[in-house]
């Protein structure tokens, strides 16, 4: 039975080069990707986080995507969080989903 990272693997083995996705100013090749996911997803570890929902805020950017598929890598499973909601709605989220790690961009800190 084959994963979304099985899946990825295989296809960023066949085209490395390929631009994977592509954002004003900003693109990234599948192997830059993985890369990316792969070295975030070892800094989880070494938090010793498994198992555990870990909240992505969403910047709807190739961040947001990196960060979800760290989750996956690390072992663990993402939430995303809209940066969008008011935060009354991400504090609920947050209180039912009790996420052991918050992944954001400099600019959400503050939530």
């Amino acid at each position: 039975m084959q994963n979304i990272l099985d899946q990825f693997e295989k296809t960023a083995k066949k085209w490395p080069d390929k631009v994977l996705f592509r954002e004003e100013g900003r693109e990234i090749t599948f192997q830059e990707f993985e890369t990316a996911c792969k070295l975030l997803a070892t800094r989880i570890i070494s938090l010793n986080i498994k198992n555990c929902p870990i909240a992505v805020i969403d910047n709807r950017n190739i961040n947001t995507l990196v960060g979800m598929f760290a989750a996956v890598y690390s072992g663990n499973y993402y939430v995303v969080l809209d940066s969008q909601s008011p935060l009354d709605r991400l504090c609920t989220i947050c209180d039912v989903c009790k996420p052991s790690l918050i992944l954001c961009e400099n600019e959400f800190l503050h939530l």
